[in-house]
């Protein structure tokens, strides 16, 4: 199936079911069901069973389900797990320090192979051994590791220019962690990390009930 005509719900449901159907893996269990996973995560059976069309390469088995095995390297497949793809990260503060020592991005398929900064005491430095180089550089730097997806964690101010020149480059595919809504021309995608956006929804929804109390 294209991904082109899936919807972002099933693109974002996609890895909450494979943590669920590993957990299930992990406890010894060989075979799952659409119901199983539905239950387990509190989510209606009729959309599960829907999105697991999606990616399943077979139909499963009846009153059995799934092979977990096969299942998990479905949705591992068609969500690009399987096959790493080289980025760079920009922004070496605080946040892009802890999003370089986190050790899971390899897990989804992302290698993060170089570092930027404007900040000239941090060249030549590493974290969890990816090299930090001048801003000055990165043009070329993607251009040479041939690099199509970037991670961006710099101050609101400057997220727009780095953007387009990340654009220029090359890169098509820029995971956001700027609290800004980037203009990227057609062709190139972005995904927001919106902290605010999610700890409105996770107040909001405490707020609610201990308003019912």
């Amino acid at each position: 199936m294209d991904i082109k005509l899936i919807s972002n719900a099933t693109l974002k449901r996609l890895p909450v079911y494979l943590r669920c159907l590993h957990e299930m893996a992990s406890s010894g269990e060989e075979y799952v069901s659409s119901v199983a996973i539905a239950e387990n995560l509190n989510l209606n059976s009729v959309q599960v069973k829907k999105d697991i069309a999606v990616v399943s390469s077979s139909s499963g088995k009846p009153k059995v389900g799934f092979k977990l095995s096969t299942l998990i390297h479905d949705i591992e497949n068609f969500l690009g797990y399987t096959k790493t793809q080289k980025a760079c990260l920009i922004g070496v503060g605080k946040l892009g320090s802890a999003l370089l020592s986190y050790k899971g991005f390899e897990k989804y398929g992302l290698q993060i192979v170089g570092a930027f900064d404007v900040n000239e005491q941090l060249f030549g430095n590493t974290i969890n051994g990816i090299s930090i180089y001048s801003t000055a550089e990165l043009t070329e730097f993607v251009k040479e590791n041939q690099l199509y997806m970037a991670v961006l964690a710099v101050r609101e101010k400057d997220a727009q220019s780095v953007c387009d020149e990340l654009v220029k480059a090359g890169i098509i595919g820029i995971l956001n962690f700027a609290p800004v809504n980037l203009q990227v021309p057609q062709g190139v995608f972005v995904q927001d990390v919106d902290i605010a956006a999610s700890l409105a929804i996770l107040s909001t929804k405490v707020k609610t009930v201990l308003e019912n109390k």
